[in-house]
């Protein structure tokens, strides 16, 4: 089996990256007609930041997937603890914020 990409940072960074990307694209799709400042001034007046980040953080599941259909089990590891970190900083933004 090829190993090449099996490192627990790779999963780690794709998992930071990925709800990123998705938050991107939504942002692109749907409010493409305001700036960036705007629509976060927009999520943080509505109070809205913490479920549409929980709404990204789903995208991680198809990255955790291929890493464990691929035998990519460091990566996947490295995918869990990257949604770990957005649990917290969601829970932390839910209760503390």
């Amino acid at each position: 089996m090829n190993k090449k990409f099996d490192h627990t940072i790779i999963g780690l960074l794709l998992g930071i990256a990925v709800p990123f990307l998705v938050l991107a694209v939504f942002f692109f799709f749907k409010y493409s007609h305001m700036t960036v400042d705007r629509f976060f001034y927009m999520i943080r007046l509505e109070d809205t930041l913490s479920p549409r980040i929980s709404l990204c953080v789903i995208a991680n599941l198809f990255v955790f997937y291929s890493f464990i259909w691929t035998h990519r089990y460091k990566s996947a590891r490295g995918v869990i603890l990257a949604t770990f970190i957005y649990a917290a900083f969601i829970v932390y933004l839910k209760f503390f914020a």
